[in-house]
Formats: structure tokens, sequence, C-alpha cells
């Protein structure tokens, strides 16, 4: 699992009231991936007065939160996905995402101005893509 914690800017966009568009959040992810699927059960936590979600689309690389009521100017948010790492050794700069406020299939409000690092990853015991079927190098 993994929280994301962002701060909304000042821009109108978040009260402009002429785009009927519902408003969503877009996550992008280089290696790190989700279990696919239609429903939100990789959101595990949304705090700091976070709007009701009305439906989630996770692909492979991708998510997108549709969110039944708007995020606010300058307001600070919280949000757990569940992710899954990818396996073997991988550097935190290949480990990137893009995030984005949106309003769906309309406009982008704002987002990362470049891809954020995540984390690095090392190979453990149950990494397939590092130890193959060899159970001796594996510790147990």
């Amino acid at each position: 699992q993994t929280r994301f914690i962002f701060k909304t800017s000042d821009l109108p966009d978040y009260t402009d009231t002429s785009i009927s568009a519902a408003m969503q959040l877009r996550f992008e992810f280089t290696k790190a991936s989700f279990i696919k699927g239609g429903t939100c059960e990789n959101v595990l936590e949304a705090t700091g007065n976070f709007p009701a979600i009305s439906a989630c689309q996770f692909s492979s690389k991708e998510a997108k939160i549709t969110l039944l009521t708007r995020l606010q100017p300058n307001s600070r948010y919280s949000l757990t996905i569940k992710l899954l790492l990818p396996e073997g050794r991988v550097a935190s700069s290949q480990n990137r995402f893009v995030f984005t406020t949106e309003f769906e299939e309309v406009k982008v409000i704002e987002g990362t101005m470049s891809p954020r690092d995540i984390i690095y990853t090392i190979p453990n015991a149950k990494d397939d893509a590092e130890y193959n079927n060899n159970y001796r190098e594996r510790g147990y």
C-alpha cells in the first residue's frame, strides 16, 4: 500500500461552475502496477475531508478515481492505494509516477511538473524474477 499526500493549488478551475464534468484523479506509473478492476477495492483509505468517490478504474499502469464532489482549492488530501511494486532490483528513478487532477475527459487542472520517484525495490526471498526456483539461495 502506498499513501499519496497532495495539496491543491488556488487555481480558479477548482470552483469553476461552467464545467459540469466530474472531477477525477489520475495516476500513471512506469514500473509499479495495479490489480486491474473497475471497482474501488484498490483504494484503502481517503482522509483530509476527501470527497466521496463515485467510480474507480484500474488498469495495469493507470488509475482513474472519479469524485462525487470536487476537491477544494488550497486543501490537503491523503489517499492510500494498493500498489504492486515491481519485481527485482529497480532504482527509484525508474519506478516513477505522474499525478494529475482533472475534469473527466475535458481538462487537466494541474499535475506533477515531471515524473516523481516512488521508491527503489530490492529482491526478497519471494522474488521469482531474482531467484527462479533455487530455494537454497532464498534463505528457506
